[in-house]
């Protein structure tokens, strides 16, 4: 029958189509018993009030399931209809409620009993259990699904206990008293209960009984590693609790010292309650108490830093609250270095106290005293430096955590490291560190590197045998217990951050002179957004600034609690400003300030030059350049040239210095510049960008260079008084040194054993020449040079020619007195030098001349770069050579011109052969004759300009009998000059000459001196002048080896001493002493003494005694 009922019920709700929108609502009651009743019955109410009800089934579960259902039986307005359930897998039970007499259900509007549930609880003492309902369907009489719901119910067996646990408030490190109380039905003989505070901010310190529980006992242990406190209440009398409600136990407890402001929940685990002979209650519910933490434990930000000395800005950054820090040891230097604490270093310097580590080329941000490595103040190569703690005794330690604040920027290859020893002898590095441009809190784990029961701890600072940076350190402490500080960098480093890491510090002070800004070596727009793991949020930060640094401190700013930046723009240039940040705790609460922390912004100067360029001797201006944004009373700028070839000159002031003070000065290979505006009465440097000052240089060298110019230190003060130095930076320049070469060569030639020749001297200079020493040196020494005939080609009025010849060398010197009549730009033929054949030479020899010491000097007797080119002398009568005579025609634009070429043979000549060059290069062979002594002979289709258009090349044969023995003209040579002529001769030299005899063999080939061709235009119309006063010129050249030529003024006639002296006063060498006329005088000193002798290498002084007036000046012989 239940069956068949069952699939008429189903049946109808599966074969609804419509569900009706009226409410059914079942529920079951709250229900009590007494322990171990058979029959516990509980009532299902209904209330239908919009539907009829036709039937309905549902799942009944025990919760916990310590009874299970053993009958339904129908009642009150259900008590027409039938019921029965079922069991089924999962441990409910199915229950179905239907009409089974007729046709009418419930009619709607009803409301009450409708079945009760029957459950055997024969064998439960205690308890307190869910009566659930689900899987509800309810239809109608018609068999329509209707809407419906249910509510559970509860059912209560015997006595239960309910426990809870009083609130109240306390701060940190004060105790606070919690009452713990039971509400029971039946008498209580004993409880045991774990209590647990999360978070775990509490101690337990004692329990006291109530009135409810006098003359029982209460004890507790902790369990678990103090994980929570274990509670037993009992009576050794087996006296009971009566029933009843109210407190059983007082427990005093007290906060801890890092107990934040918080709600701290005290939570009942693990109840166990008795009754008077052993059996154990249900416990229905176990409330936790709760302790208020208040205001509670606030702890201030950390590590305060201040970037000074930024321009127009200060930058502040810290580290969030990270918790109590449970310090075993600590020191932070504030009452000097520990006696106990071991300083050792290879180094002038080594670990020192201070307030101030900054060095010229390493900057510490401000922090409170601490101990510093600065191997920049030491400025020694190879510096070691040990600071070593004391020992300390770690047995049995579970751990050993080192924290330290620390600056280590890692500048220059300087490197920072944290050893461990047992026997403070024997190092081990455990750690090293990473670089940062702030202070950072770092925090070793020293426990995996302990052997023994000793530990000693090494702080290790090591420029790694370069000029470094240094390592500052402060607030060391060393803590037993487990702890996570995180190391905290608020910027990332830019590219050039990370280059100053590993950059020498010569690249990085060539570089940055000044100091590089903090903001380019910090990525300043991008902080790094700091990890929150602080055992509590902050929900803000507020940010105090002074003009004091003990009052008047007024907030700024509150910033974000995950914000741990801040840069303040609201400040003046050279003003100093104090700072101190508070930390706002969620509850509201404000932490005491940080340290107080100090800043002054400084205007950083941009400093920049411009580029300049020169030929070897001669000048350009440097223009210095400033932008700047206060009024500036004073400047000074060091420059150094690399390589070192520039000399400043003079300085020039602009629009921006007008009335300045400026004075320029060349020393030890730098450029120093000075300048002073108010102190030389005139107005300060306004604000502006442009050039200050410009610096007249002139470069020396003997070859092209690119010059890097370099400000290497600037000092730039505002008006103030006294005045502020400010910061600057400066960004480096090129100077392009060009070369123009001048060229000396003397012509080939020969002559006999005993006998004298010529050879002519010729120039080709691209600036004006004012004097021209060198030293001629022939190889094998088999010829001498005896003086020099100048050319009347060149007006030598105002110049003195003096030459000797000592050991192996022949000196000419040529210098103009008046330093007013320079031979111009151009190609020279300067005279013909006189040179003596050794009698007894050898002959059929060549003798090779070449270059010594040679001076070609400008205006400022500055050498120029200067080449000469070797040249042959042949002792005596060659087989055959060459020579250009009868030169006719006057070089004129677009004239002609024709010379002739003679050879002189002592052999029959079969073969000629020469190429002749012209300088500079005005002439074009038009056509080539052959002269009487080479009438038989071919002239060859080769002759003539070659393929560069540059030399006159000839080939000719005379092979019937061949040219014989003797001396005259072999070809006519004519010529077109150039139509753009702009030097008024043109030189033609023999540059390759060889012959042959009739057989076509080789015989050996010589030329002998030069052609030229000139315009009537020869010579500078300057004349000399007579000096309007006495005057002693600088010796040239100077230094000197091994003659120098000596220039002196006379204003009027009269008798004139000129005189050399050694250091120490002693007259060694008389020049002049006589009577001479008005004029520019000159006279030459070969280093030797009155008699003759050569001196010593090292300085002399040389003396004017004219007109009644004494100059004296130095000058110094090298050997």
């Amino acid at each position: 029958m239940l069956k068949t009922m069952k699939k008429i019920f189903l049946s109808a709700a599966l074969v609804a189509a419509v569900t009706h929108a009226q409410d059914v609502s079942i529920m079951v009651s709250d229900t009590s018993f007494a322990g171990y009743t058979d029959d516990i019955v509980v009532s299902v109410m209904l209330s239908n009030p919009n539907s009829t009800v036709g039937g309905m089934q549902f799942d009944v579960s025990v919760e916990p399931s310590m009874v299970m259902l053993s009958g339904v039986s129908p009642v009150g307005i259900g008590s027409s209809f039938s019921a029965d359930y079922s069991s089924l897998n999962n441990g409910s039970s199915r229950v179905v409620f239907y009409n089974g007499s007729g046709p009418d259900g419930i009619s709607s509007g009803a409301s009450g009993s409708i079945l009760n549930l029957h459950f055997s609880g024969s064998t439960v003492l205690s308890a307190v259990l869910g009566i659930n309902i689900s899987n509800l369907i309810v239809s109608d009489e018609d068999g329509v699904i209707v809407s419906a719901q249910s509510s559970n119910g509860n059912l209560t067996i015997g006595d239960v206990i309910y426990l809870s646990g009083s609130t109240a408030t306390a701060d940190v490190l004060e105790t606070v008293e919690i009452d713990f109380s039971i509400t029971n039905s039946g008498a209580v003989g004993g409880l045991q209960f774990d209590l647990k505070d999360s978070p775990n901010y509490l101690d337990l310190v004692s329990l006291e009984t109530t009135e409810r529980t006098a003359g029982f006992s209460v004890d507790f242990n902790n369990v678990d590693n103090d994980a929570y406190s274990r509670i037993v209440i009992y009576s050794a009398d087996n006296a009971n609790i009566d029933p009843g409600a109210g407190s059983v136990l007082t427990a005093t407890f007290e906060v801890h010292n890092n107990a934040y402001a918080d709600s701290v929940s005290i939570f009942l685990e693990n109840v166990v309650v008795t009754d008077g002979i052993g059996g154990s209650y249900w416990i229905a519910s176990a409330d936790s108490a709760t302790v208020i933490v208040y205001p509670g434990y606030i702890e201030e930000p950390s590590n305060l830093q201040a970037i000074d000395g930024q321009d127009a800005q200060v930058t502040l950054t810290w580290d969030p609250p990270t918790g109590p820090i449970p310090d075993n040891i600590s020191e932070d230097f504030e009452e000097g270095i520990p006696d106990d604490w071991t300083l050792t270093t290879n180094s002038s310097q080594g670990w020192y106290l201070t307030t101030d580590c900054t060095s010229d080329f390493w900057t510490v941000p401000v922090h409170t005293t601490y101990m510093c490595a600065n191997d920049d103040d030491a400025n020694d190569d190879g510096s070691v430096d040990y600071m070593v703690t004391p020992v300390f005794n770690v047995s049995g330690a579970e751990a050993v955590l080192l924290s330290f604040a620390s600056y280590f920027d890692g500048a220059y290859s300087q490197s920072a490291s944290i050893g461990v020893s047992e026997d403070g002898v024997n190092f081990t590095e455990v750690y090293q560190l990473n670089p940062a441009t702030e202070w950072v809190t770092e925090t070793v784990d020293l426990a995996p590197y302990i052997t023994g029961d000793n530990l000693y701890i090494l702080f290790h600072a090591n420029d790694n045998a370069v000029w470094a940076s240094g390592w500052a350190v402060d607030d060391v402490s060393i803590s037993f217990t487990s702890r996570n500080t995180d190391r905290l960098i608020h910027y990332n480093l830019t590219e050039v951050g990370e280059w100053v890491i590993t950059a020498p510090k010569e690249d990085v002070i060539t570089k940055y002179g000044g100091g590089i800004p903090f903001t380019h070596r910090i990525d300043i727009d991008n902080p790094i957004v700091q990890n929150n793991n602080r055992p509590v949020d902050i929900d803000s930060y507020k940010i105090y600034k002074s003009f004091n640094a003990t009052t008047g401190f007024e907030e700024i700013v509150e910033l974000d609690g995950n914000t741990t930046t801040y840069t303040d723009l609201d400040v003046v240039n050279s003003t100093t400003y104090y700072y101190y940040v508070t930390a706002i705790y969620p509850d509201g609460s404000e932490s005491v300030p940080t340290n107080i922390v100090s800043a002054g912004p400084v205007e950083w100067i941009e400093c920049y030059m411009s580029d300049g360029e020169s030929l070897s001797g001669q000048t350009d201006t440097i223009d210095i350049s400033v932008n700047n944004e206060s009024l500036l009373g004073g400047l000074f700028f060091e420059i150094e040239d690399f390589p070192d070839v520039l000399t400043g000159e003079n300085i020039l002031p602009t629009d921006r210095t007008a009335g300045w003070s400026l004075s320029v000065l060349d020393d030890n290979g730098k450029i120093s510049i000075a300048g002073f505006g108010p102190l030389a009465g005139a107005d300060p440097l306004q604000p502006g960008d442009g050039p200050v000052c410009r610096v007249v240089v002139r470069p020396l060298t003997d070859q092209t260079q690119t010059v890097t110019l370099t400000m290497t230190d600037v000092q730039i003060q505002d008006i103030s008084s006294p005045p502020v130095q400010l910061n600057w930076t400066a960004e480096p320049a090129t100077y392009e040194v060009m070369i123009e070469t001048q060229y000396l060569m003397l012509t080939d030639g020969y002559a006999e054993p005993g006998a004298q020749m010529t050879s002519s001297l010729c120039l080709v200079n691209t600036q004006p020449v004012y004097g021209v020493q060198v030293d001629f040196i022939p190889d094998p020494p088999f010829l001498t040079g005896s003086g020099m005939q100048i050319t009347d080609l060149i007006d030598f009025s105002t110049w003195s020619v003096s030459s000797q010849h000592i050991g192996n060398t022949f000196t000419l010197l040529l210098f103009d007195n008046t330093l007013s009549n320079p031979i111009p730009p151009g190609y020279w033929y300067l005279g013909e030098v006189l040179l003596d054949i050794l009698p007894g030479s050898p002959e059929a020899f060549t003798v090779d001349i070449t270059y010594g010491e040679m001076v070609v000097s400008d205006s400022y007797n500055n050498p120029m770069v200067s080449v000469g080119l070797p040249s042959e002398v042949y002792i005596g009568l060659p087989p055959v050579s060459y020579s250009i005579q009868n030169v006719m025609g006057e070089l004129t634009s677009g004239g002609t011109g024709s010379f002739e070429v003679h050879m002189d043979n002592t052999e029959t000549v079969g073969t000629i052969s020469f190429e002749i060059a012209d300088v500079p290069e005005y002439l074009t062979v038009t056509s080539v004759e052959a002269l009487d002594r080479f009438s038989n002979g071919v002239i060859d289709g080769s002759s003539g300009e070659d393929s560069d258009g540059e030399n006159f090349y000839f080939l000719g044969y005379d092979f019937a009998g061949g040219v014989p023995p003797g001396s005259g003209g072999i070809i006519k040579v004519n010529v077109q000059m150039n139509q753009d002529i702009n030097n008024p001769n043109v030189m033609m030299f023999f540059e390759e000459v060889s012959g042959g005899d009739a057989g076509a063999n080789a015989i050996i080939a010589a030329s002998d001196g030069m052609g030229l061709f000139n315009t009537t235009m020869l010579s500078s119309d300057l004349g000399p002048t007579v000096p309007d006063k006495y005057g002693l010129n600088s010796n040239f050249p100077n230094p000197f080896n091994p003659v120098t030529f000596i220039t002196y003024d006379l204003a009027g006639d009269g008798q004139v001493n000129l005189s050399v002296y050694n250091i120490v006063g002693r007259k060694v060498k008389t020049l002049v002493n006589k009577y001479e006329t008005a004029g520019r005088k000159a006279t030459a000193w070969y280093g030797v003494d009155d008699s003759g002798s050569p001196l010593s290498a090292g300085m002399y002084f040389y003396r004017l005694t004219a007109g009644g007036k004494v100059f004296t000046k130095k000058m110094v012989l090298m050997k």
